[in-house]
């Protein structure tokens, strides 16, 4: 002991030599692998543990297989044993490209991840900590390997939740971590945990921590619950079916009455509500039942309440907030009654969603989350549209400051004519004033006359112009009596002309949307106002085929055209186009560049022509509608198929142990047989000895006769 001491005080007071180095970790290497003492395995392994921290390269290299030796032997029973094997297992396989190459080799044994995993059962705080990390390190490393390996281990997975209700903070909180780095993606690991009461012992926390006043702890418990239910349906079945969502919802009681929000507090409310909308995620299998159960627990009331009390709260907040009623209201009937028909003391709750689109200049954020919201509601038992939206949409002159007014409005009232409503918008008029008397004008006609007298102002932002050509483009497609609206006077057709003919002056994307209405007008116009033969010679010789592509590809080429509406918009952010426009500008400019492709003539199509064109689009548009539902279809397989190979899996297991169980019944049968039989042998030798005694006069009292038949 004295000369390794010596060893490896004579190391720490010179790094220098190299050569002392590897000649002291090889003695120690070869004195643990044939010391028959425990106190010198031990000693030589601290000394292997103190050197690796300073020199872990050479002895992960020359003593890890020792480690790993250790770690299955029964000298892990030794408490210095067993810090010292944790402890130099962490500096060995550190984060580096050689620790990288040491943890392989420690998890290529599954059986060495259910050794690691039983050291947590230590009373030992420091064996816990580090075998805690150690997991750590070996799932940011080797994160596969770990997984299968916990999987492996008899209750791996459950020892890991059951640090959930450590004693010591310390321990719970690293095993959060571990646990929400395990449940990121290992979609078998997510169901046996979710399963292991980790919703229940999470919500726990959550309460006894204070709630969304809470610490950091709150957020990360938050954040666990998030990955064990996000693209999992079976667990959010599970969640719901525990009563688990009414316990969530407590979490936004009484919250308008917190007098100071700290920057914590933010971001568990934005934790919890981004846990809320992934129960509600679009097209998802139980998304209806969530919104039901959501609904019935008074999640709507709660979180619209908050956003209609004027709280003190960080916008982000309240941003995702309205997100979240959003899609606790989308599709669901019941719901959306609720938050269209809610009335506060000044206003209904439709239109304070509404006035954030024109009142929060100073918060982009806010307005996109108030247009994906009021979006949603149907033109059904409407008769007329918001008159707000439609008066700001209309009255570009007040938005020269704040062109997003006009460009929201836009993209709402393009929401309400959607596919089932469209027709009704060459229809819909708007009460003006002419020649100083009252009348009409249809929308459509009204949204044109905007365009051109917006697009003639000298300093007006191009956003006006892009909201009222994206309006027009939709509302246009597969709508001759839009496009007839549209020509209805003769000076816009050359209007248009002139906007995509000009070389300098112009923005490329009015440029490029003005060609997208013209394209449009061609393949769809009936030729009551505007005729494809006159049409096809102005883009193919006036314009140019070669120029309107190009307007064409500008669009497509913008860097705003990649971006939508999403909770991650800055202040500075630019926008110019949502989601649902940008989809339909890749169908209709396809649309548009068959239509001129394939015609090199001004001759006018037939009625058989324009027969077989309107069935070509509804094969196209049935296409597309398959596709969807094939991918929806695929998906819900592969979510069975996942449940099915988890089922036959768990099946497996059971099978598994039910053999062994089995085996092992059977082999303590014949123990018992065994055993029987050599009882009986024995009475019998007993039996012929007695005999023989009686034979040389031996007596036996008669009460041993009968004791022993008693015990017989």
């Amino acid at each position: 002991m004295n000369f390794l001491a010596n060893s490896y005080n004579a190391l720490l007071g010179d790094k220098a030599e190299q050569p002392s180095v590897d000649i002291t970790i090889d003695k120690l290497c070869d004195r643990f692998r044939h010391a028959t003492l425990l106190d010198d395995r031990r000693g030589a392994l601290k000394a292997l543990k103190g050197l690796s921290k300073d020199y872990p390269l050479l002895v992960g290299t020359k003593g890890l297989d020792l480690f790993i030796k250790a770690l299955q032997s029964s000298d892990m029973e030794d408490l210095d044993m067993s810090k010292a094997v944790i402890e130099a297992l962490n500096y060995v396989c550190s984060d580096t490209d050689q620790g990288l190459q040491f943890s392989e080799m420690v998890v290529k044994d599954a059986s060495n991840v259910s050794l690691i995993v039983n050291m947590l059962d230590a009373a030992d705080f420091h064996v816990r900590y580090d075998t805690i990390q150690f997991m750590s390190l070996l799932l940011k490393q080797k994160p596969e390997e770990l997984q299968e390996g916990l999987i492996i281990a008899p209750m791996g997975v459950s020892k890991l939740v059951d640090l959930l209700d450590a004693e010591n903070e310390v321990l719970r909180n690293e095993g959060i971590l571990l646990l929400i780095s395990l449940t990121e993606s290992n979609a078998e690991i997510q169901k046996i945990i979710a399963f292991e009461n980790t919703f229940e012992r999470c919500l726990e926390i959550i309460f006894e921590q204070g709630s969304l006043k809470g610490d950091i702890v709150v957020q990360d418990c938050l954040q666990l619950m998030i990955n064990l239910l996000h693209y999992n349906v079976s667990n959010q079945n599970y969640f719901r079916e525990t009563a688990c969502i009414n316990k969530l919802v407590h979490l936004f009681d009484k919250l308008e009455t917190e007098e100071k929000k700290t920057r914590q507090m933010i971001n568990n409310f934005k934790k919890a509500l981004q846990l809320i909308r992934i129960l509600v995620f679009p097209d998802s299998q139980s998304t209806n039942l969530n919104q039901n159960c959501l609904y019935s627990s008074q999640a709507l009331f709660k979180i619209t309440h908050f956003l209609l009390s004027q709280t003190d709260f960080d916008e982000s907040v309240k941003t995702s907030a309205i997100y979240t009623v959003a899609d606790m209201i989308r599709g669901f009937e019941k719901n959306q009654e609720y938050i269209f028909n809610l009335n506060t003391e000044n206003e209904s709750a439709f239109l304070f969603f509404g006035r954030n689109l024109y009142t929060r200049v100073d918060h982009l954020p806010i307005r996109l989350a108030s247009v994906y919201l009021i979006e949603l509601k149907n033109l059904d038992n409407q008769e007329t549209l918001p008159n707000l939206i439609l008066h700001t949409l209309l009255d570009w002159q007040n938005s020269r400051k704040d062109s997003y007014r006009v460009l929201f409005s836009s993209f709402f009232i393009r929401s309400l004519f959607n596919e089932e409503h469209k027709s009704y918008a060459p229809e819909f008029m708007i009460p003006t004033v002419k020649y100083g008397e009252k009348t009409e004008i249809s929308l459509i006609e009204s949204i044109t006359e905007q365009l051109i007298a917006s697009s003639r102002e000298n300093n007006i932002n191009q956003r006006i112009p892009i909201a009222y050509l994206e309006l027009l483009c939709y509302l246009a497609f597969e709508s001759p009596k839009s496009i007839s609206l549209v020509f209805n006077e003769s000076y816009r057709l050359q209007f248009f002309i002139e906007l995509i003919s000009q070389s300098t002056g112009v923005d490329n994307i009015v440029q490029g949307l003005a060609a997208l209405l013209l394209g449009i007008s061609y393949e769809f116009t009936d030729d009551s106002k505007i005729k494809k033969s006159d049409l096809l010679p102005i883009v193919t010789t006036r314009i140019g085929l070669d120029l309107f592509f190009s307007r064409l590809k500008r669009i497509s080429d913008s860097p705003f055209f990649q971006v939508s509406k999403t909770l991650e918009m800055h202040e500075n952010s630019e926008i110019y186009f949502d989601n649902s426009f940008v989809d339909f500008f890749k169908r209709a400019s396809i649309v548009v560049h068959d239509a001129f492709s394939k015609k090199k003539s001004s001759k006018p199509q037939s009625n058989q022509d324009k027969e077989i064109q309107s069935l070509k689009l509804k094969i196209e548009k049935l296409e597309s509608e398959k596709q969807e539902k094939e991918v929806q279809f695929n998906k819900k397989i592969e979510e069975l198929e996942n449940t099915i190979k988890s089922l036959s899996e768990n099946v497996e297991k059971l099978l598994v142990q039910l053999k062994t169980k089995e085996t092992e019944l059977l082999n303590e049968k014949e123990q018992f047989n065994d055993l029987l039989a050599c009882v009986g042998e024995q009475e019998q030798e007993v039996k012929f000895y007695k005999s023989k005694l009686k034979e040389y006069g031996e007596v036996f009292p008669e009460s041993d006769d009968e004791e022993k038949q008693e015990e017989k």
